[in-house]
């Protein structure tokens, strides 16, 4: 990780746990609950092309860094600009406490 500039962290975003619970059914659902809400550098990356069930989808990327949090990891989710986002790899540096996070943004199904 290089130099981080704290003064970029004004991105408001919120990290999310995936808790599974059996519906009516004995289904698994998915909820997500709120871990912590944190201030962040959020870096919007180039958009990746996917072809996802037979269509081309455009798969929004977002680069993170922020304060460094043990309970963060790639089953967490980070809600940010009335988005949310599969975290889809975490860095922790090992001498300053920062993490870098990247993740895609979860299409309109996968949020349920």
């Amino acid at each position: 990780m290089g130099t981080v500039n704290i003064g970029a962290f004004r991105h408001k975003i919120t990290f999310l746990k995936a808790i599974n619970r059996k519906g009516n059914v004995s289904q698994l659902q998915k909820t997500y609950v709120p871990v912590s809400s944190v201030f962040a550098d959020v870096q919007v990356q180039p958009t990746i092309e996917s072809v996802i069930e037979g269509n081309l989808v455009f798969l929004e990327k977002i680069h993170v860094v922020a304060y460094s949090s043990r309970e963060i990891n790639t089953n967490c989710v980070i809600r940010w600009d009335g988005s949310e986002y599969n975290v889809t790899s975490v860095i922790h540096d090992r001498v300053k406490p920062f993490m870098e996070l990247d993740a895609i943004k979860m299409l309109t199904n996968e949020s349920n």
